[in-house]
Parts: C-alpha cells; structure tokens; sequence
C-alpha cells in the first residue's frame, strides 16, 4: 500500500506518517521545508513543494493508492491558497486516477446529517466574526473536495489535544454528543483505518473522543 501524505510536517501529519509505516506502508510525505521532517525510513520518500506546484504534487502522488490531507489554515487566513492548493491535489488525483482521499475538515463544513449543537454553534459563528477568511477557506477547501469524482472522505474535527490515544472514539455527526476535544494520536489512528473502510466514502462524519 503507497500512501501519500500532505500536511505531513505538522504534528498530526507525523503522527500518521508512523502509524502508516508501522502497519507496513509505503510513505511519500509532501512538505514545504524537508528539514522540518525528522522522520527516517526507508519506506519513507519526502517530496518538497507547495500547493502551487503541480509538478511535485504529481511527482507525490505517483503510485499512491491513497492520500491522506492534513493541511489545514493556522490563525488568520486572508487569501486561498489552501483551498487553491487543494483544488490542485484534487485535480491532479483525478488525472492521475488516484481514487481514495480522506482529509481533514471542520464543523464549518456543514452536511445534512448533522443535527443542532449550540456549544459548535457559538464556535463556528463566533470564527465568522474574528477570522471570516479562515472560516470561508475551510468551507472552500470542504467544495472543492464533495465536487470530485474522489472516493473521499472529509473527517471534521473539534479542538485536537496531543493526549495520548484511547481508541474511544464518537464517531458520527454534530448533534450526536459529539465532545469538544480530540486526540491527535486518535484522529491520526482513525484516518490510517479510512484507507481500507469504505464506509464513509463521499461523507463527513464528526469524529471526538468520548
């Protein structure tokens, strides 16, 4: 199994970088700076680009059978270059007939499985007025990943805590007791088992810890 990973320099994206060599996967990390992975294998392969070069992002997806996305806005966005860059991964896995995508959203993203929860409610809506920008990039990057062709699968999160993993996961939609937090150890379990479950292809659950 070749499974390519962007967003792999982050603390999430390293994490599953290890569980998935650790299940005996074949690794390509996709990274803006190599010096910032310190991860050493030799199942591993490092590929450097940024969103915009569409060049490298083929070059990493050659012979994926899976792509795993982490990447994500930090702080205050003020233009698209996330949602442009995902938009880029996007097109090239269809042109390349790479089918399987599971990649990170959060409560922004809304599907029609969700119920009322008024603690997410006073999250979202608040990030409308302090960081407008980050909450449309989210919703944009959701767009162009639910308009693909892609067997995908966007996993919408809450507050992630570096906890280490209980494997007790809620798992479903916002209106379902979902809880606030989530173990980035747990979220990096739950999105190596997407790449063989084919249970939510073309969904977005909530995913928490219990």
């Amino acid at each position: 199994m070749n499974v390519t990973i962007f967003g792999a320099t982050g603390a999430t994206g390293k994490i599953a970088i290890k569980k998935a060599l650790e299940k005996g996967y074949r690794v390509t990390a996709y990274v803006r700076n190599r010096s910032k992975m310190d991860i050493v294998d030799p199942r591993l392969r490092v590929i450097e680009g940024d969103l915009s070069n569409e060049r490298a992002i083929e070059q990493a997806l050659e012979k994926a059978d899976a792509v795993l996305s982490f990447l994500g806005p930090k702080g205050k966005v003020t233009d698209n270059t996330l949602s442009d860059g995902v938009g880029n991964i996007v097109r090239l896995m269809e042109k390349q007939q790479v089918k399987r995508l599971v990649a990170l959203g959060t409560r922004n993203i809304e599907v029609k499985e969700d119920g009322p929860d008024f603690r997410f409610w006073i999250m979202v809506n608040l990030l409308k007025i302090v960081a407008r920008g980050t909450y449309q990039e989210v919703i944009n990057m959701g767009l162009h990943i639910q308009q693909s062709t892609l067997d995908w699968t966007i996993v919408r999160i809450p507050w992630l805590t570096n906890k280490p993993a209980t494997r007790k996961l809620n798992v479903g939609y916002f209106g379902e007791n979902q809880s606030l937090t989530l173990s980035r150890e747990d979220m990096a379990h739950f999105f190596i088992d997407q790449i063989s479950d084919r249970h939510y292809i073309q969904k977005a659950p909530a995913l928490s810890n219990i």
